[in-house]
């Protein structure tokens, strides 16, 4: 089992299984600190005179390629890290990057106001946080499930995730977002 949080893809569960996810990762839009340009929607980023950057087949590309077709793409081999698509907004190779808040704030932490997001009401979509688990255990998955229900149930997700200060990063139940124009 993986226990760390991953976000689903038909590529990753396609000889997998993923429990029940108990939180889901919203993904913003992020540009640099020092860009005074207001978007007022998704739809405004739409256009092939901006540009984005992304490790190449991750989430962000499959994000941007449904709800923003005609943006550029700049692409990193998929052994790049978040930080290096980061460093395409940085360096101005880039207008925006797409990415969760854990990643901007750890970036962040690190390289104090280099970036903020932007469009904050907006998510570009929102992923469920599982773990992996092994394609045929059955009673592995049907017992993990399990167990985090009643995590869920008792209040155990809640206090852990605002033990360390996640609460706010996570959404619990997300609301669908708002489709493509």
């Amino acid at each position: 089992m993986a226990c760390s949080g991953y976000w689903t893809s038909p590529a990753r569960i396609k000889n997998l299984q993923i429990n029940n996810p108990q939180f889901y990762s919203p993904l913003y839009v992020y540009i640099r600190a020092d860009d005074t340009r207001e978007f007022k929607s998704l739809d405004a980023l739409n256009s092939d005179q901006y540009s984005f950057s992304a490790i190449d087949g991750s989430a962000e590309v499959q994000s941007v390629n449904r709800r923003l077709p005609k943006v550029k793409h700049i692409t990193l081999p998929e052994m790049a890290t978040s930080t290096d698509a980061i460093q395409n907004l940085i360096t101005k190779k880039t207008d925006f990057v797409v990415m969760d808040e854990a990643t901007a704030n750890a970036y962040l932490k690190a390289n104090p106001g280099s970036i903020k997001a932007t469009l904050r009401d907006q998510p570009m979509t929102s992923f469920p946080t599982t773990m992996l688990l092994p394609a045929k255990d059955f009673a592995l998955k049907a017992m993990i499930d399990n167990i985090f229900r009643d995590m869920e149930l008792d209040g155990t997700v809640d206090d852990v995730l605002k033990k360390y200060k996640m609460d706010k990063v996570f959404l619990r139940n997300p609301k669908p977002v708002a489709p493509a124009q």
